[in-house]
C-alpha cells in the first residue's frame, strides 16, 4: 500500500469547485478509502489514535482562534467582495485540517515496516522516472516546438489542475499555451515546489550517501551514475518550468548535495559546478534563446509588482494581527 501514496498524490485535478480544494481531488478520496481499509484490518487504529494529545489540543486551539478571527472579520466587513465568504472560510479550514489528518493516517498506517519504507522510496523513484518520460519531457518538447501538442493537450484535459476562469489553458493545456511545463499542477511554480519537496530530497540523499534505491546497502558504480543522471535530468527539467521557484530549487539542491557529500565527492562536485557555471555564462552570452529565458524569468523578471505588493500587504497584516490573524480568506478585505 505504501507504494501508491506518491503516484496518487500527483493527480491533483479538482473535480468540483463547490468543495474545498484539498478534498475535491483524487488523492483525498484514495487516502480516505485507504485509511478506512487499513483501519478495518487493524482494530487498534481507531481505539488508540496515533495523534499525540498535544497535537490534538493544538489543532483544537487553531480551530477556535480561526473561527474567532473569521467571525470578527465578518462582523467588520460583512459580505465584502474581497473576502471568500464566512461559510467558505469555515469549510476551507475544516477541509484543510481533515485533509492533513487523512494524509497523516494514510502514511502512518501504510509505512510501518522497513519493507514498507523501501517500497515507498522505490515507488517514489519509479514515479519520478515515469512522470518525466510520459509527462514532463513531452511538455518540454511541446513548449518549444509544434511537436507532441496532441499528447500534452490530451493529458492536460484529463489530469491537469486548472484555475477557474484563467486563460492559462486556452490552447488545450498550460504547456502549449504558456510555453512552460507544469506537470499536472495548475501553474509551473507549483510543479517546481512539488519536485523540490517530494522528489529532489530523496535523490540528493541517495547520491550524497551512495545509497542504492534498488537494494539495501551501498550502490554499484553504475547505479551511482544512474542516480546522478536522474538528479541532473530532474534539475534540467526544472529549468524549463521557467519559474523563480524552479531556479531556487536547483540552487538549493546543489548546495545540499555539496554539503552532504564526502570529501572526495565534494572536490568532483566543485569542479563540475565551476565547469557548469562557466558553460552557462558562455551560453548566456552566445545563445540568445537561453539569454532571453534567464532574463525573462530570473535576472530581469517583470510583472512582479503584484506579488511584491501582496507580500508587503501580508507582512503588514501579520504585524497588525500577529496572534490570530484575520481569518482564512479575509486578508483581501483588509486592503481591498
Amino acid at each position: 500500500m505504501s507504494g501508491i501514496l506518491i503516484p496518487v498524490s500527483l493527480f491533483t485535478k479538482v473535480f468540483s469547485y463547490g468543495l474545498p480544494g484539498t478534498i475535491a481531488g483524487l488523492p483525498f478520496i484514495v487516502f480516505f478509502i485507504l485509511v478506512l481499509f487499513q483501519a478495518s484490518q487493524r482494530t487498534d487504529t481507531l481505539v488508540k489514535p496515533h495523534i499525540p494529545t498535544a497535537t490534538l489540543f493544538y489543532v483544537l486551539l487553531i480551530f477556535v482562534l480561526q473561527f474567532w478571527a473569521i467571525g470578527r472579520s465578518y462582523e467588520i466587513f460583512g459580505d465584502s467582495i474581497q473576502g471568500i465568504g464566512v461559510s467558505t472560510s469555515f469549510v476551507d479550514i475544516i477541509g484543510l485540517v481533515v485533509t492533513v489528518i487523512i494524509a497523516y493516517y494514510a502514511v502512518k498506517l501504510t509505512v510501518v515496516t522497513e519493507a514498507n519504507i523501501v517500497t515507498f522510496i522505490r515507488s517514489t523513484i519509479i514515479t519520478l522516472i515515469v512522470f518525466e518520460i510520459l509527462v514532463l519531457i513531452p511538455q518540454i518538447i511541446a513548449s518549444v516546438s509544434p511537436h507532441m501538442h496532441a499528447w500534452v493537450n490530451l493529458l492536460g484535459s484529463l489530469f491537469e489542475k486548472r484555475w477557474h476562469g484563467r486563460n492559462f489553458y486556452d490552447n488545450g493545456s498550460y504547456s502549449t499555451t504558456m510555453g512552460r511545463i507544469n506537470g499536472f499542477e495548475a501553474e509551473a511554480g507549483y510543479l517546481a515546489g512539488q519536485i523540490g519537496l517530494v522528489f529532489v530530497p530523496i535523490l540528493v540523499s541517495g547520491v550524497a550517501n551512495h545509497f542504492s534505491f534498488w537494494k539495501n546497502g551501498k550502490e554499484t558504480k553504475r547505479q551511482y551514475v544512474g542516480g546522478v543522471f536522474l538528479l541532473v535530468l530532474t534539475l534540467a527539467i526544472l529549468f524549463f518550468a521557467k519559474t523563480t521557484t524552479g531556479f531556487v530549487v536547483i540552487g538549493l539542491s546543489a548546495v545540499m548535495l555539496f554539503w552532504k557529500a564526502n570529501g572526495r565527492d565534494k572536490k568532483i562536485l566543485l569542479l563540475l559546478c565551476l565547469v557548469g557555471l562557466v558553460s552557462l555564462a558562455i551560453a548566456y552570452i552566445f545563445v540568445s534563446p537561453l539569454r532571453h529565458l534567464l532574463n525573462q524569468y530570473l535576472f530581469q523578471k517583470s510583472g512582479t509588482e503584484n506579488r511584491a505588493g501582496g507580500t508587503i500587504a501580508l507582512l503588514k497584516t501579520f504585524v497588525d494581527h500577529p496572534f490570530i490573524g484575520v481569518g482564512n480568506g479575509w486578508a483581501g478585505s483588509i486592503f481591498g
